[in-house]
């Protein structure tokens, strides 16, 4: 009696050998961890309400990253691995972006707990490098300062919290850097930018006549680019 093989029965089989030969290939990646720090530009998009009740528009400001990073394993010229860190974001606004000096304005300041894993190639015979890191945020905390421009001084309106924020933001983060050696340790400066996937607040319409306690926004998100300086350490 002639037996047919199914083909559905070998592709678990096959799934797992596969798996496993790319585990065998896989070698322990030569830079175990490695600290970063750098300097954000944060360009504001989309527009929210404040507290104080005012729509503002656009925005930048300056921030800094900071993250701990620990490669798992290489093959092929990519590294995998995880990293967490914290980044602060900060950007000024204005309610008439096109006449600042006769203009309400706010300084927002976010604060965030990041995670992500990340994949890194290196370009062979070379120390370049490209990395993409699909990251989660949670927001620790934040504030603004609202500054009014009535003639002849301006008034400052400061609270705690802008309220309604949503806890996560989630990004994607896409790097370029080259390492070198130095003094035994291995060197990589890098230029960053920060993709964001959502939104900080839900879109809810700007009606500047509903309710200053019900919070609008309009596609309100963050970009980031970055530049920092990796120092990874050997094994």
């Amino acid at each position: 009696m002639k037996v047919e093989n199914n083909p559905k029965q070998r592709i678990p089989f096959e799934l797992f050998t596969g798996i496993l030969s790319l585990l065998l290939y896989a070698v322990p990646a030569h830079s175990q961890w490695a600290i970063e720090a750098g300097a954000s530009y944060n360009i504001q998009d989309g527009s929210f309400r404040a507290p104080c009740g005012c729509i503002f528009h656009g925005g930048k400001g300056a921030g800094f990253i900071a993250a701990i990073s620990s490669d798992i394993f290489s093959i092929r010229g990519f590294t995998i691995g995880v990293q967490s860190g914290f980044d602060f974001k900060a950007f000024t606004a204005y309610e008439v972006p096109s006449d600042p000096s006769n203009s309400d304005q706010i300084n927002i300041q976010m604060r965030y707990f990041t995670f992500g894993p990340y994949v890194r190639y290196y370009v062979p015979g070379s120390g370049l490098f490209f990395q993409v890191t699909p990251e989660a945020e949670y927001l620790v905390s934040n504030s603004f300062q609202h500054i009014s421009h009535p003639s002849p001084v301006p008034a400052e309106d400061v609270d705690s919290s802008m309220g309604d924020l949503r806890a996560m933001r989630y990004s994607a983060r896409v790097s370029a850097g080259y390492k070198f050696d130095l003094f035994g340790l291995e060197i990589a400066p890098m230029f960053n930018v920060d993709l964001p996937l959502n939104n900080i607040r839900p879109d809810v319409p700007l009606d500047p006549f509903t309710d200053p306690g019900l919070h609008g926004a309009s596609g309100w998100h963050i970009t980031s680019i970055d530049l920092s300086l990796a120092v990874f350490f050997k094994p």
